[in-house]
């Protein structure tokens, strides 16, 4: 079964991690999904699923793959941001086609990251709009932590080193008064 990688992920996702695993640094799960999930998410990098190929089950399984696993996979280096553009044209996709409305609180919400985690300002406002109309509370407030600092700076600072960019001064007085997130 081609597809069967859809209900894999969506299964470790949703039922065998918990809402701490997903947002926590744990060692484990980082490890856990690199070994059940590396040789996948290669392969889906170098030949990603055509949006129209995808259900609303898809999108989220797609975007999970290049949205969160390498954020788990690759931490703290400029791999773990490689195929954002891929997750992020997969959230655009379901959501310009109301795929979004079908699908549980959990699953939107990961949907969305891709928006939260672009460095584009009309993108983290499609963020906050999305997740205003979520309704779960402490997602709402972290993206619109994201979205303040996007306003601020015009991008995320804690990615400044591992993507090789220069930071500011006001950037780097910000590093050292904000844990990354």
């Amino acid at each position: 079964m081609a597809d069967a990688w859809i209900e894999d992920v969506n299964r470790f996702w949703f039922e065998e991690l918990t809402p701490q695993d997903w947002f926590g640094p744990p060692q484990a799960v980082d490890e856990k999904i690199r070994t059940q999930f590396a040789a996948l998410f290669e392969r889906l990098k170098a030949q990603p699923p055509q949006p129209a190929a995808l259900d609303a089950q898809g999108h989220v399984a797609a975007v999970i793959v290049f949205d969160q696993f390498p954020r788990n996979m690759f931490r703290h280096s400029a791999d773990a941001f490689a195929t954002d553009h891929l997750a992020l044209g997969l959230a655009r996709d379901a959501v310009d086609r109301r795929m979004d409305a079908g699908l549980t609180q959990h699953q939107r919400q990961f949907l969305y990251m891709p928006f939260v985690h672009s460095e584009d300002r009309g993108d983290q406002a499609r963020a906050l709009a999305l997740f205003q109309k979520l309704g779960l509370e402490e997602p709402l407030k972290s993206t619109q932590m994201h979205k303040d600092i996007i306003d601020r700076f015009g991008r995320f600072p804690f990615r400044n080193e591992p993507l090789g960019r220069q930071s500011s001064d006001a950037e780097r007085e910000f590093m050292r008064t904000h844990k990354p997130f």
